[in-house]
Order: structure tokens, then sequence, then C-alpha cells
């Protein structure tokens, strides 16, 4: 389950700046102090990701898409108030399935 943790970790930082991008005032360049940070924590959680002993690379990329597709439904919904198209909904079903397929067929 390792490779969960650093799964919503990079998702929950991608969506934190995804999050920051679209309510802070002002140019990119004036909060770049935010962005690089989260930035350097998502590819170290990439890094991780694709890392982690006994995770096939597919399978550590369907993890951390689910998580941050996820995360992005959440804050777009909760935070945001934004309407959510059913394009994006059937893709969440498209990844929790190919998530239960690969943790079933092995």
């Amino acid at each position: 389950m390792i490779s969960t943790f650093w799964s919503l970790l990079a998702a929950f930082a991608a969506v934190t700046l995804e999050y920051l991008y679209r309510t802070l005032n002002g140019s990119w360049w004036h909060n770049l102090p935010f962005y690089v940070p989260l930035q350097l924590v998502i590819s170290f959680c990439i890094y991780k990701l694709v890392t982690v002993p006994g995770q096939p690379l597919i399978g550590a990329l369907i993890v951390w898409s689910f998580a941050i597709i996820v995360t992005r439904l959440l804050v777009t919904v909760v935070l945001l108030r934004d309407h959510v198209s059913p394009g994006v909904w059937a893709a969440v079903i498209l990844m929790v399935a190919a998530r239960v397929v690969q943790q079933t067929w092995r």
C-alpha cells in the first residue's frame, strides 16, 4: 500500500497547485514560491511511486491517475463549485474498472 501513499501525496500536491493557480490573484511569476516546492514534491512522489518494488509501472500509473482524478473531482465539486461534465464521470468509472481488473486479474 506504499504506492497508494505516494499516489495520494502526488495527487494532493498537484491538485493543490491547480487550486492555487485558479484562486490566487496576480501573475504566476508572483506566486512562483508556492509552485516550485509543490512541483518538487510531485516529482519526488512520482519517482518513489515508479520505483516501489513489486509494483509494475502501469499499475503505479493507474493508481496515480485514479488518485488525481478523484482529488480533482473533490476540489471541483466541493471547493470551486464548478460543473463536472459527464465525460469526467465516465473517466472516473473507467479508472475504477481498470483498478478492479488490475487487482482481480492476476
